[in-house]
């Protein structure tokens, strides 16, 4: 069966990195959440309350699940799965993400995906720059990516050529954020939810 490339259809595997593998303790919390531009401190049981909630919603909804596992080498940022790694018809493509606190997440979840027989298709090298939230799947031959504070011109021209010419890259500048070590990614702007419609 052919595979799918877009942001709606069925879900078939999932990476995930849990609340609690994520946050690891209150400690950690402690020394990054201000740090790290969160908008208040994560309330440690409760987020582990509430991420085991969506967590079943995923189990719901796709056919397996990766855990990525903890690591106190990596931010409280590294809850966010999809930013280290996109997913590509030749195969994963490890960022270089923008926030220098996370350079260390793409490296890490590739060698949790290659242990998995995931093939490496490419990775974006400095001073090129790639968030997983900056890309979307419109289908097959059909991708947009934004150009912004955390993905660049050079990381886009690399992304480009490992995707190859099969594949439109529409390029969407994104706004300024107010702080520099803010982000509104392409995803916190459009999020596909069909074939012909997205919020």
């Amino acid at each position: 069966m052919k595979q799918e490339f877009n942001e709606y259809s069925r879900l078939k595997e999932v990476a995930i990195r849990s609340a609690k593998n994520s946050f690891i303790n209150k400690e950690k919390l402690d020394r990054e959440w201000e740090k790290l531009r969160f908008h208040s401190k994560p309330n440690f049981e409760q987020a582990i309350k509430e991420y085991t909630e969506f967590e079943n919603l995923i189990i719901n909804s796709t056919e397996d699940i990766i855990y990525l596992p903890t690591s106190e080498s990596l931010t409280i940022d590294a809850i966010y799965a999809r930013d280290s790694i996109l997913v590509s018809p030749k195969g994963l493509i490890i960022c270089n993400m923008g926030r220098t606190s996370r350079k260390l997440e793409a490296l890490a979840c590739a060698e949790v995906y290659k242990n998995k027989g995931y093939r490496i298709a490419g990775k974006i090298e400095p001073p090129g720059t790639i968030e997983g939230g900056d890309f979307i799947w419109i289908d097959r031959n059909h991708a947009a990516v934004g150009l912004g504070p955390r993905t660049n011109k050079e990381g886009i021209n690399q992304l480009k050529k490992i995707l190859g010419d099969d594949i439109h890259l529409e390029i969407v500048e994104l706004p300024e954020p107010n702080h520099p070590d803010d982000v509104l990614h392409l995803m916190s702007i459009i999020s596909p939810i069909d074939n012909d419609l997205s919020i």
